[in-house]
């Protein structure tokens, strides 16, 4: 699929890795950009969870692939942990920098 051209084989789920395209497939797929030491983000995290609930709930078709830019892995398991329990899923911290390098610089979040 384009998805997994775009972002790899390979997603971190609730349930482990899961092919790209299994978690995809058929849905709007949002990347969620984002980072534990990122104090703007964490308070957008609600807003957003809330947005996706409703999609959810009116039979929207949704994925959210959140795209780190935590500053190492420990930090992105952390932030992580709290998106799979909302079905999220995630590229593999290691696959992440190609996709975020300086947004958060040149946007000065935090």
């Amino acid at each position: 699929s384009s998805v997994a051209k775009l972002l790899g084989e390979t997603l971190i789920t609730n349930s482990g890795k899961q092919s790209t395209s299994e978690v995809t497939s058929g849905k709007v797929t949002i990347l969620y950009f984002s980072a534990d030491w990122c104090a703007s983000c964490r308070k957008f995290d609600p807003q957003f969870a809330f947005m996706h609930s409703n999609l959810v709930a009116a039979g929207k078709s949704v994925a959210v692939v959140y795209v780190s830019s935590d500053k190492d892995a420990a930090s992105f398991g952390k932030y992580f942990d709290g998106m799979r329990e909302k079905g999220w899923a995630a590229l593999p911290f290691d696959e992440t920098t190609p996709y975020h390098t300086g947004i958060f610089d040149s946007t000065k979040a935090g």
